[in-house]
């Protein structure tokens, strides 16, 4: 079957961003100490930034080559005030810093880039990168197979039988990973085929590191949270005591069924002796009924965007006289190699 790489290209960018800054500029105290280090930053000779967008593009191009995906886009996010989850809960992703300003202009460069040698690029202001790429992935996912290449664990919820998660992780991330399934399923050949620092999450995978299957993704978002989205979840219960009531219940609205319909002391035990929870949870998810329904909704990647193009429209077809000069318009010297 053909392939289909979608790009969580927002998240992407950050990621390389921060692998390749100096680590002086990493850890300043200020702004003001910042500033004695900003020229360890890769820039051009007339200033322009550039230590993500190379990084980036150089990673893209690798997968390129070595991946050879019949048909390419990449997704962004396109700020955070006017997105439907903010409408929805003020407090979304309220608590993160404001973007670096270098960073910030690495975002209009590499849509530029990816724009002008023949990526097709997908955002607006009210839905975020995940939620393109699971719309994207949904009306594809049966003509090809799907590649996610991101490091956001919300992927995760896309991962289906035609659609896979080549998730970026640091070192030890990807070792403790490989350690738990690669190494005791050993499929040689699917090792073979992963990009570099990447792991390939199949549905089995998913369940077997998370301990639920991709669509329960967002029920145990909808009772643990997530911090880095200020997603608030059932406060107190954690995943060791929302994993096995998944696993039993399958979603937190059949969870809300077996407690409106069980005595709290009977079923309190029934969870203690055949579940492991010691720690009764129950007064905690009636307490936050309504924040752990939210919650969910907030979790969960909309998969029903409108996508007008054919999947021709994302045919591979990198214009290679435009990447040449972008190449050294923006000093990208060591790139040529993998032209």
């Amino acid at each position: 079957m053909k392939k289909l790489l979608i790009i969580d290209a927002s998240s992407m960018l950050v990621s390389h961003f921060m692998a390749t800054l100096p680590m002086e500029y990493m850890k300043a105290k200020d702004e003001e100490e910042k500033k004695k280090y900003l020229y360890k930053i890769m820039q051009t000779k007339s200033g322009i930034y550039t230590n993500g967008v190379f990084s980036m593009l150089k990673a893209i191009l690798y997968l390129l080559k070595n991946q050879k995906p019949d048909y390419i886009c990449a997704c962004f996010d396109k700020g955070r005030k006017n997105t439907f989850r903010k409408k929805m809960y003020d407090d979304y992703k309220a608590q993160r810093k404001e973007t670096d300003p270098i960073l910030s202009s690495q975002f209009k460069l590499i849509q530029d880039i990816l724009d002008q040698i023949g990526i097709k690029i997908f955002m607006n202001e009210e839905y975020e990168a995940d939620d393109f790429a699971g719309s994207i992935a949904e009306k594809f996912k049966n003509e090809v197979d799907v590649y996610l290449w991101s490091r956001d664990q919300d992927y995760l919820q896309l991962v289906d039988k035609n659609v896979y998660l080549w998730r970026q992780m640091s070192k030890n991330t990807l070792e403790d990973a490989l350690n738990s399934t690669y190494r005791n399923d050993f499929r040689t050949d699917e090792i073979k085929n992963v990009p570099i620092n990447v792991f390939q999450y199949d549905v089995g995978y998913v369940k077997q590191l998370t301990g639920v299957y991709p669509e329960q993704i967002v029920d145990l978002k909808a009772i643990v949270g997530d911090t880095s989205d200020n997603i608030p979840g059932v406060k107190g219960v954690s995943d060791k005591t929302a994993i096995p009531l998944l696993q039993k219940y399958g979603t937190v609205e059949n969870i809300y069924e077996a407690i409106e319909m069980n005595d709290e002391k009977t079923l309190s035990n029934e969870w203690k002796e055949e579940l492991g929870i010691k720690r009764n949870p129950i007064k905690s998810f009636e307490k936050n009924k309504d924040i752990c329904y939210l919650s969910k909704k907030l979790a969960t990647i909309y998969k029903e965007i409108p996508i007008d193009e054919t999947l021709d429209d994302l045919s591979t077809n990198i214009n290679d006289f435009l990447l040449t000069d972008i190449i050294d318009e923006y000093e990208f010297n060591s790139l040529n190699n993998l032209l």
